[in-house]
């Protein structure tokens, strides 16, 4: 269960062409009482103007983190070593942990965590205390780090299957077994989990499907 009812989801691209299904699930829980905002790390794949309408009233409403700009981004880092080191210094172990002396993965660690600090900064400006994040890529390091950093609880939607071909450079174990919850969207991408994660991780994981709605998509006959 989230507090309140009330959470971020942390998307690596909102709104996009092939991720209508994200789009349909947040504004299905908005209408059972949920309060959700959406922070994208990527700026939306088409332009505006030639959106559909419920898409282009989502982009009004989503903070997109790369759009900070570098400035920002500098001045976020700064604010927070300043004010609050000990979250600094939690993301930073944890970033460098990944990079696993490795430069080239530290590097791609360290850009991670400056956008951890963002969204938290940002989360926490608008007290929020839950983040649910879908897909297991780069977008949930930028969470998992998020949820170091700042402390704050994460849950995630795995679809696989890419992170099951590289556990490792996904961090897929540190994910799993970091969150508070996990939605599967097949039994076999739970099963792909219970392989990677410690038992007693196993009965927060739960296989939830990606439906559709009948009323929109449905079969036509052809003569």
């Amino acid at each position: 269960a989230v507090p309140g009812h009330r959470l971020v989801y942390l998307l690596s691209r909102y709104p996009a062409i092939s991720h209508t299904f994200l789009l349909n699930e947040v504004r299905e829980l908005r209408k059972l009482g949920f309060t959700i905002e959406v922070a994208s790390i990527n700026l939306p794949d088409t332009p505006r103007s030639s959106m559909p309408k419920a898409e282009a009233e989502e982009t009004e409403k989503t903070f997109y983190i790369k759009s900070a700009g570098a400035a920002r981004a500098i001045w976020i880092a700064m604010k927070t070593l300043v004010r609050r080191p000990r979250v600094f210094a939690r993301g930073l172990m944890a970033a460098l942990r990944l990079g696993r002396l490795d430069p080239g993965a530290t590097l791609y660690a360290m850009f991670y965590f400056v956008e951890a600090l963002i969204l938290g900064d940002w989360m926490r400006a608008r007290s929020y205390s839950h983040l649910h994040i879908h897909f297991c890529g780069p977008v949930a390091t930028v969470g998992m780090l998020a949820s170091i950093a700042w402390k704050l609880p994460y849950s995630l939607t795995v679809h696989g299957p890419d992170e099951f071909y590289d556990v490792d450079k996904f961090y897929l174990q540190q994910k799993v077994e970091r969150a508070k919850f996990i939605l599967c969207i097949s039994d076999v991408c739970r099963s792909q989990l219970m392989r990677i994660a410690a038992p007693e991780h196993w009965d927060k994981m739960h296989v939830v499907r990606l439906g559709v709605d009948p009323n929109v998509f449905f079969p036509t006959q052809r003569e």
